[in-house]
């Protein structure tokens, strides 16, 4: 039986969160700041995970075109406890990803472009 869109997405997710250490939680956001998909611990709100990940797209989109910096393409912010990240899938999604201080930076950030183009090829695809 084929996969439904759901599934597959879920299951890349999962994927990412298995591929390295560290990862907490990874979610697919729309720009709108609805949910699509995600993988979190079992300790992670999903609505709170979607609502900061609208909050900081957008203020990410601000701070890029009042800097004149151009369109914001991913964001990366340390913390403590370890990382958020976010980069863009397609024009109307965003790969949201959640981790501990364990993870490896280098690592994080080839896996957060790699997936965002297996999702956005997907998200693509399939419009």
């Amino acid at each position: 039986m084929a996969k439904t869109m759901s599934e597959k997405l879920d299951n890349l997710l999962m994927e990412l969160r298995q591929s390295m250490d560290g990862v907490e939680g990874a979610a697919i956001v729309s720009t709108d700041g609805l949910l699509i998909a995600a993988d979190l611990s079992p300790d992670m709100n999903e609505d709170n995970v979607t609502a900061m990940a609208a909050v900081m797209l957008a203020l990410c989109e601000r701070a890029s075109k009042e800097l004149d910096r151009g369109e914001f393409q991913q964001l990366l912010a340390r913390t403590p406890n370890g990382y958020v990240a976010l980069s863009y899938i397609g024009k109307d999604a965003v790969l949201t990803l959640i981790t501990d201080q364990s993870v490896k930076l280098g690592l994080l950030l080839i896996k957060l472009r790699q997936y965002s183009k297996q999702l956005e090829e997907l998200l693509v695809g399939s419009a």
